[in-house]
């Protein structure tokens, strides 16, 4: 195993969706895996396409105790002594996992990995003590925002001063409002502890005016309310309406992939289209 390019932020998404997500950040000697709910198999896959076994990573961050986030968790702590940082509600959900290493994190408190300073993003979401996570090293900063009911200020604040924005485009209205789900399940998903839709996500987006973020990834789409081309029409068109222009990618479902972003690669300078008068 060789250090990444030194100075360089590397963040791969191992696998989005509503069944399953995991995502990986580098930095120098720095390998922090961000939520475990990939089958394990892929999980270790993803990892090897980086050069990476279980024993290489630093922590696994967890967001929340639901299992789309903490599927393959116990298994990995079983091939590595890995410490895990979550709330103390979200240890609280995974009973599963007393034995390991754990260490208690605080929404909205900073603290330091490394060279890696990562901040807790509270979060809207029918969890226990969900947060998303600020990330951020000399070279870059990197929001990773996965499951929220609905966008708030602090959300808001954290995304626009990420160079790289992981943001939720859960659900595409017309899809969920004639799908196969029961009403209650919709309503679950609408409300404000639920998810994200694509509409929302889009005016989220433009509201923040894209701040200095050169690159977007919709994550944790539904695979059966959604399709990647209406959730990055969403918010394309949303960001142009504003006359800002931006990277926007989809983020497939864990097929053994990895989709990276290396911060050597950023947009040095926002770019914005020219409004027609």
């Amino acid at each position: 195993m060789q250090e990444t390019v030194h100075g360089e932020l590397i963040v791969s998404s191992l696998g989005s969706g509503s069944n399953g997500n995991a995502f990986l950040v580098e930095y120098g000697a720095q390998r922090v895996l961000i939520d475990a709910g990939v089958p394990i198999r892929t999980l270790l896959t993803c990892l090897s396409r980086r050069s990476l076994a279980a024993g290489n990573l630093t922590a696994a961050l967890i967001s929340h105790e639901h299992s789309d986030h903490t599927r393959s968790l116990l298994q990995l702590t079983r091939k590595s002594s890995i410490p895990l940082l979550a709330t103390h509600g979200t240890f609280c959900g995974m009973p599963e996992v007393r034995g390991c290493e754990q260490h208690e994190i605080q929404p909205l408190t900073s603290f330091e990995l490394g060279r890696l300073t990562i901040t807790p993003i509270p979060v809207a979401h029918d969890a226990r003590d969900p947060v998303g996570f600020f990330i951020k090293c000399d070279a870059a900063s990197v929001a990773i925002m996965t499951d929220l009911g609905e966008a708030t200020e602090v959300n808001a604040e954290f995304a626009s001063r990420a160079d790289h924005l992981i943001i939720e485009s859960n659900y595409d209205e017309g899809m969920l409002r004639s799908g196969p789900y029961p009403a209650y399940l919709k309503r679950r998903i609408r409300s404000r502890d639920g998810h994200l839709g694509n509409e929302e996500c889009a005016s989220f987006l433009r509201d923040i005016g894209g701040g200095r973020t050169g690159e977007i990834w919709l994550c944790h789409l539904s695979e059966n309310n959604n399709h990647p081309d209406l959730a990055v029409t969403a918010s394309t068109e949303s960001l142009k309406s504003a006359g800002i222009v931006r990277e926007i990618t989809a983020l497939p479902r864990y097929d053994g992939n990895v989709v990276t972003w290396h911060s050597s690669q950023k947009r040095t300078s926002i770019t914005q289209s020219s409004l027609p008068l």
